[in-house]
């Protein structure tokens, strides 16, 4: 018999299971905040696109667009920054590549700035923070092989995860950070 039966619609779930790996990750959200993330991960469920430009282009291409498209650009691309920061990580079909974790963050950290106001200053501001608490959600049950494990560690090395530092002590592993000395 399955352990994790899911109930209720996709907001539902996505409400309580965000709301949780907040708590979780010692982080507090404004309810809109915390609404805009639900909505966002609800979006996924119903109509992920995966465009053929990179974030970094999407983000030049936004800094070149006419001022009323610039924001709508500069949130799409907090939005996928934050949920490839936070969820398609460890995804074989799209793996984030450790190398570009840090610079998905900071992608995403500086377009949340840039399009400012509601929720987006506070997304900014805790943009690593928002992306700890959805890796939780996506790692809650799935840290299952070896590659898992080791996916984690490389994004724990790239960005500095508290999530992922703290999934890597509770399968009784001490993350370390590699120097980049070569040896004497």
């Amino acid at each position: 018999m399955p352990r994790n039966i899911i109930t209720g619609t996709p907001t539902e779930f996505f409400r309580d299971a965000f709301a949780d790996a907040l708590h979780r990750e010692h982080v507090t959200a404004t309810p809109f905040a915390e609404y805009y993330v639900v909505q966002l991960l609800v979006a996924q469920i119903e109509h992920a696109v995966h465009p053929d430009e990179t974030l970094s282009d999407r983000f030049a291409l936004a800094h070149r667009a006419l001022p009323h498209q610039r924001r709508s650009m500069l949130r799409d691309v907090g939005d996928r920054a934050l949920v490839c920061s936070g969820l398609w990580w460890e995804r074989d079909s799209r793996p984030l590549r450790p190398q570009h974790a840090g610079l998905y963050l900071t992608l995403g950290r500086t377009a949340y700035h840039r399009v400012g106001g509601e929720p987006f200053d506070e997304l900014a501001e805790k943009f690593s923070a928002f992306a700890d608490a959805l890796i939780r959600l996506g790692t809650a049950h799935s840290l299952s092989t070896a590659r898992d494990i080791i996916r984690l560690y490389a994004l724990w090395q790239e960005t500095g995860s508290r999530h992922a530092m703290r999934a890597l002590g509770e399968l009784g592993l001490v993350p370390v950070r590699a120097s980049n000395a070569a040896p004497s």
